[in-house]
Parts: structure tokens; C-alpha cells; sequence
């Protein structure tokens, strides 16, 4: 096995550079242990620890797509995919862009008498659609959330947190002006990834641990936990298995770093990675790793002490590469207005 050492460029601006180890899937990267899965063959950038996506962030979709530290509020977070919009179940989030948003003028006149606007709001159609659709997946996740319980609330009885929904970033307000309503519209629009991401999770806790309810059903078969949401939900059953098929599928995802020192949901980390073997997480041991500290993580590799010293070894070598800075430029926000009619 190679062994080779890197200096990789983080992905902070004002942080410098950091030699690193790698002998797959293992990494020392300054003083600190990593196990990297995902099948990787290089690490990617490492963020400062206080890189995580943060509510107050004015540009989310960046933190969302980037790739961060992972806490146990947000474990979710492992499984925003990078391309969210992809799916006809959400093409109706595709209707604001990155940078415009449909906006219209509102009028106090309800004969659309145009001469005095009362602000500006999306497109009511828009807002109909969002709001059936941030609705439906509440229910879903609600149900979910009922289901888990069973098993004891593995992966999420470690400080775990709901993002703030959609509609709580004023995507149905009207503004005093139209750049205010569009950027309402963005932030919203981006909102939904975390949710997204959070089905996504409970999808895979409740295919892993829910107990059949054979009292509920006729029979009993892999898709039962599928039939028990749809039983369960107010909305079409076909809508329901079009969601949860679109939530299984194997989309590219964007990852992150976990501490594995203070982490919550260590169960979770297997169903991931069977979920999507390609899948870059690194597990962040610390600089004093001991596998008798982590008994619980069986079904992960973890280094032997040998592999430790090679590591250190190697780190020592003349032998230095450099890789890019991975940075995202911040974008413009751009303005579509329609009149009324």
C-alpha cells in the first residue's frame, strides 16, 4: 500500500496550508486521525471546526453544498444531495433559481387596478405549490418521526435538531420592495434542501429499524414500511411511494467530517454508508486515538496502533504535493419581475 504525504490548501482563506498522511482509508492530517470513507484516493478540503451551515448564514445554499464539519444536531446534513432539484417531486422549487425568483406587484384594488402597488410577493401559483409541498412532507416526516420511536430514537437522541421550515423564511409575504421578495423566495427555496436531507435520514432509519405492525397490514414484505406511511398519511398513496422512491435513489451527496469523540450517531454512520458506499465522510479520531474508547464501532474500520506510527512515519517524508483551494464565489442576486394581471 502507498503511503504518500500531501499538503492540502483548507478551505479557509486565512488558513494556511496543512501537511498530511494518507494511506487509505486512513489519514493523519496535522496531529489528528481520520478514517476516510467513501473509497477515496485523496482527501478532499478540511474546514476550520467552526466551518458548520448556520441559520444566519446570508448565502445557505453555498454552506449546504460545501463540505463541513457535521454535528449531532444535524446529522441530516450528511445527505443533502448536490443536486436537490433534480427529481419531478421538487420541480416545483425550480421555479426560483439561484439568482431570480418569479415576483410579482400586489394590489389593495381586487379588479388589479395597478397605480398604487401594496408591495411585491411570489408568485401567488408559487406559493400554492410550495406550501402543498412543505405541508405533504411535514406529514411525512411526522409519521416518520412516530415510527422511529419504536426503536428507541437511534440517530436521533444525541442533541438532535429541526431545521427551521421553509414557510418560517417568508416566502408567502409580500415586500415593500422586489429585491426583498426575491431574496425571501431564494432563502426559502434553499430551506428546502435540509428537509429534504432530513427525509432522507428518517427514511433510512425507519427502513432499518421499524417493527411491522402485522396487525396493520395483510402481509409482510420489504416495502411494508412504505405501505404503513402511505396508510397512514391524508395524501395520495401514489404520491407518497413517488417521494419516498425519490428519497432512496442513490444521488451524489454532499458528506462531511464528523468528531467521532462527541458524536450521537454513530448507529447511523453503516446505514449511510450502505445507503451510498460513495459517500465521503471522514471520522475525525482526535490525536490520542483508542479503539477501546469506541466499542460500538464494529462495522467500521479503524486503525491499529501500527497504522498509527506508519502514519506519523510517513508524515515526516520530503515528498510534498499541493492541492487547489476549494472555494465557491458568492453570486448576485438577480430580480424577475412580473406584473399582474
Amino acid at each position: 500500500m502507498n503511503r504518500i504525504i500531501f499538503k492540502m490548501s483548507t478551505c479557509d482563506p486565512g488558513h494556511d496550508t496543512e501537511e498530511y498522511a494518507f494511506a487509505a482509508p486512513f489519514s493523519l492530517v496535522g496531529n489528528s486521525i481520520y478514517t476516510c470513507l467513501g473509497g477515496i484516493c485523496s482527501l478532499p478540503a478540511i474546514p476550520p471546526r467552526h466551518y458548520t451551515v448556520n441559520e444566519s448564514n446570508k448565502d445557505m445554499h453555498t454552506k449546504f453544498i460545501s463540505f463541513n464539519w457535521i454535528s449531532n444536531a444535524h446529522p441530516y446534513l450528511l445527505l443533502v444531495p448536490k443536486d436537490p432539484w433534480l427529481f419531478p417531486v421538487f420541480s416545483r422549487l425550480n421555479m426560483v433559481s439561484n439568482l431570480s425568483a418569479p415576483i410579482v406587484a400586489q394590489y389593495p384594488d381586487p379588479k388589479g387596478n395597478k397605480q398604487h402597488s401594496q408591495g411585491w410577493a411570489l408568485n401567488p401559483v408559487v406559493i400554492l405549490g410550495w406550501t402543498r409541498l412543505e405541508m405533504a412532507m411535514h406529514e411525512i416526516l411526522r409519521i416518520m418521526m412516530q415510527m422511529t420511536k419504536q426503536h428507541g430514537g437511534k440517530g436521533t437522541d444525541c442533541g438532535f435538531d429541526f431545521w427551521t421550515r421553509p414557510g418560517q423564511y417568508d416566502y408567502r409575504k409580500a415586500f415593500a420592495t422586489s429585491e426583498l421578495a426575491c431574496t425571501a423566495a431564494i432563502r426559502s427555496k434553499y430551506v428546502f434542501i435540509p428537509l429534504i436531507a432530513m427525509l432522507t435520514y428518517y427514511t433510512l432509519l425507519c427502513k432499518a429499524y421499524w417493527v411491522l405492525e402485522l396487525s396493520t397490514l395483510t402481509e409482510v414484505s420489504q416495502t411494508a414500511w412504505i405501505q404503513y406511511i402511505a396508510k397512514k398519511s391524508r395524501y395520495q398513496e401514489e404520491w407518497v411511494w413517488m417521494l419516498i422512491s425519490t428519497l432512496l435513489v442513490k444521488t451524489k451527496c454532499v458528506s462531511g467530517v464528523i468528531d467521532m469523540k462527541s458524536c450521537g450517531f454513530i448507529h447511523s454512520i453503516p446505514l449511510i454508508q450502505e445507503f451510498d458506499p460513495n459517500c465521503i465522510i471522514l471520522l475525525h479520531w482526535g490525536e490520542d486515538f483508542d479503539i477501546r474508547k469506541y466499542p460500538t464501532m464494529i462495522n467500521i474500520e479503524t486503525p491499529s496502533e501500527e497504522q498509527v506510527v506508519a502514519l506519523r512515519h510517513q508524515k515526516n517524508s520530503r515528498s510534498i504535493h499541493t492541492f487547489p483551494d476549494r472555494r465557491i464565489d458568492t453570486e448576485q442576486i438577480y430580480v424577475v419581475v412580473v406584473n399582474a394581471c
